[in-house]
């Protein structure tokens, strides 16, 4: 499980890092997909 949520992190980041590289208008700190894995740490963390 903790294997998963590593890779999840790690793509989310990646994801995050593209769009900030490659569609610049878009905030990066407003990214969906960090969104998503702050919903998820908190709920596998506490």
């Amino acid at each position: 499980m903790m294997n998963q949520y590593l890779l999840l992190i790690l793509s989310a980041l990646s994801f995050c890092f593209l769009n900030f590289l490659f569609i610049y208008p878009i905030d990066n700190y407003n990214c969906l997909v960090i969104k998503i894995v702050e919903y998820y740490s908190k709920r596998y963390i506490g």
